[in-house]
């Protein structure tokens, strides 16, 4: 922990059977400290009492932005100060909390070993060791300063021109349209409170130092923000391996959450249904479960299907989107006709690069001229749509390959015997369940994969490794499973957790509300009994599910159609 930035690695052996390892011990080159004003801070009244005072008493300028910048040095001074002056166990312990950055053990923890290495191990983990630029490695701070600037500085604030014929008024005539008035009026006080109030206390400070706690402690530069460079895969070297972040100050956070919260009053009518992300009451998974049907008609290749006879169908999900069509020259020339328009439209590049096409029922020859017409790649299923495996078949064990990689690499990285059995506990339930939930929300786990991922969850539990025997187990995995107030340590039962999940496609068939997808199911089913013209491997968890559901719900009878005389609760 005391020298983050040495490093043991191995090298290649001669002709003894040892293997030499190399240590690289490197000194950190002296960089200004940034300010941080840290939560423990507002733990103590004499800084709340001493950072006001330092805030009211600067004087007053014409601007009013002014102002603000003059305040907040004025806050960071006074805060140094007390800081030197003012450092206490309890508030180190929250220190470590918030710059360990593990939220499954924030709030009622000791301040103990684990947190501190965890903290210290994100302080090295966060280093770019290696820049590669050119064919060549560079490792100083000089030069990966200056092919970093160089990089993103060629491709960050150049704008891109844009030229259109399309008429968008046309396009969208007959459209919802917003509220402008209530979209730019003047911020209120109650708006900006409870702009404050929503974000979270424990997210990193801005650049500025001021974290979203400090305005929830009643403490009231502009358009200035850091760049952090987050690795689009593991072990990045390459600039444009990195994906850039902006990490905005304190006052701009609150004036884009705060127009955040206008705009969700009216988001809802002014954005189609099929648009699931980042809407409230929708979900991003019912695009998979949609897509995943879809993938099974053109399988099965029945041309009589109404979906098949459209040209092309588009469901998208920020920058994810997934087209089906045609597999005819024509149609692939008009697509990449529309994907070009749209990029010179708009000044979004179609990155052609990281685009795949899945051919189904489609010759060879065919689709190499396919793949000329779109230059992309060819691939096959399963493909990750939404982080989710898609295919046209049912999904093997392989598939969950990387849900199962997932667990190892949290596993591997966790000083386990620096737990306590009751903070293993915690882990499982808050962290390690946590990571399949999102695939159980579109798919129903094979149980081979679920007893997986229990065995690892029961040997970490019990040995604090990958691995465990029946004696090393103090009680049964299903006494373990059970309540507290039955007897056991309230860790949850996955496929249970995978079932209470997948209770949600089932209520959305039968709730009218915000989603297409159940909108389409309805007309291709009964809803008495789940039984239709539908497709997918879902459908199966669903209609599994169904008697659970009627136990739990009563039905307020309509006209009867969704109603089943001798099962439902009415």
């Amino acid at each position: 922990a005391s020298l983050p930035n040495t490093t043991l690695t191995s090298t290649v052996r001669a002709t003894s059977d040892h293997v030499p390892l190399l240590v690289a011990a490197t000194t950190t080159t002296p960089i200004p400290r940034s300010f941080r004003l840290e939560r423990a801070w507002l733990l103590q009244p004499s800084f709340i009492e001493n950072a006001l005072l330092a805030w009211s008493d600067v004087p007053k300028h014409g601007c009013a932005v002014a102002n603000l910048v003059a305040r907040i040095k004025a806050l960071r001074r006074a805060s140094k100060v007390w800081d030197r002056l003012s450092l206490f166990i309890r508030e180190r312990a929250a220190i470590w909390k918030q710059r360990g950055k593990f939220k499954a053990l924030r709030e009622g923890d000791a301040n103990t070993r684990y947190f501190q290495e965890r903290a210290s191990m994100r302080l090295r983990s966060n280093k770019i060791q290696t820049i590669e630029s050119n064919g060549e490695s560079f490792s100083s701070l000089e030069d990966k300063t200056t092919i970093l600037t160089e990089y993103y500085s060629s491709i960050l604030g150049n704008q891109r021109t844009s030229s259109s014929s399309v008429d968008f008024q046309d396009l969208y005539q007959g459209c919802t349209k917003a509220a402008p008035q209530e979209l730019i009026a003047p911020f209120s006080l109650k708006e900006i409170k409870e702009a404050v109030s929503g974000m979270d206390k424990n997210s990193a400070p801005s650049p500025d130092g001021i974290g979203s706690a400090c305005g929830t402690a009643d403490l009231e530069r502009i358009n200035r923000a850091h760049i952090v460079l987050i690795p689009k895969r593991p072990g990045a070297t390459a600039p444009d391996a990195f994906r850039p972040i902006s990490l905005q100050n304190f006052p701009i956070k609150v004036i884009t959450k705060t127009l955040t919260t206008r705009l969700q009053k009216q988001i809802n009518h002014l954005i189609e249904l099929d648009q699931t992300g980042f809407m409230k009451g929708r979900s991003i998974t019912e695009n998979f479960v949609y897509a995943t049907e879809l993938q099974m008609i053109k399988k099965d290749g029945d041309v009589r299907h109404p979906i098949v006879d459209e040209a092309c169908l588009v469901l998208q999900y920020a920058n994810d989107t997934l087209i089906l069509a045609r597999a005819t020259v024509q149609d692939v020339q008009r697509l990449k006709e529309i994907l070009d328009s749209f990029a010179a439209a708009t000044g979004l590049q179609i990155n052609y690069n990281k685009t795949t096409a899945v051919p189904m029922h489609v010759n060879p020859i065919t689709m190499k001229r396919l793949i000329g017409i779109l230059q992309c790649k060819q691939e096959s299923f399963p493909q990750t749509y939404l982080g989710l495996p898609l295919s046209n078949c049912k999904l093997k064990r392989s598939s969950f390959a990387p849900l199962i990689a997932k667990i190892d690499k949290r596993l591997a990285g966790w000083g386990a015997m620096l737990l306590s059995p009751a903070g293993r506990v915690v882990l499982i339930n808050s962290v390690l369940n946590g990571l399949p939930l999102y695939l159980m929300t579109a798919l129903q786990l094979p149980a081979g994969i679920l007893e997986q991922i229990e065995a690892k969850h029961r040997s970490f539990l019990w040995t604090g490794t990958d691995k465990s025997k029946a004696g090393q187990c103090l009680v049964a995995w299903e006494s373990a499973c059970k309540s507290k107030e039955d007897g056991g340590l309230g860790i949850r039962r996955l496929d249970v957790q995978n079932s209470c999940v997948l209770l949600k496609l089932v209520h959305r068939l039968y709730h009218l509300g915000s989603s297409s997808w159940a909108a389409w199911a309805r007309t291709r089913t009964d809803l008495a009994s789940l039984q239709g013209e539908v497709f997918g491997h879902h459908w199966d968890a669903v209609r599994a599910l169904l008697p659970a559901y009627r136990s739990i719900t009563r039905v307020m009878v309509g006209n009867g159609k969704t109603t089943n005389f001798w099962l439902d609760l009415w």
